[in-house]
């Protein structure tokens, strides 16, 4: 599992859409960690982070149904952390 600065170098080519992150498919991943389960965050199959232990439940909830991510945000620099939020929503059929 990719971890530190790897991350943040991914996150800075995300936000400023440079090479290979002009165009960004983000996914959630699965994954075990220390025997739980564990969520990460992927830009173009790049594990960028992972999802708070505290909404993992939720989150992995909506996993087991169709999803979309419609919105992500990439935050940091100059004194702040580099990081990443996401927005996802259960896709509702009719």
């Amino acid at each position: 599992v990719s971890r530190g600065l790897g991350d943040v170098y991914k996150r800075q080519h995300i936000h400023f859409k440079d090479e290979p992150y002009e165009t960004v498919d983000i996914q959630i991943k699965e994954y075990d960690y220390e025997g739980e389960l564990a969520l990460g965050v992927y830009a173009n199959d790049f594990q960028v982070g992972n999802i708070a232990k505290a909404d993992i439940n939720r989150v992995s909830s909506l996993l087991s149904d169709d999803y979309t991510i419609y919105d992500y945000k990439i935050y940091g620099g100059g004194d702040k952390n580099w990081g990443m939020s996401i927005t996802l929503s259960k896709i509702v059929n009719s």
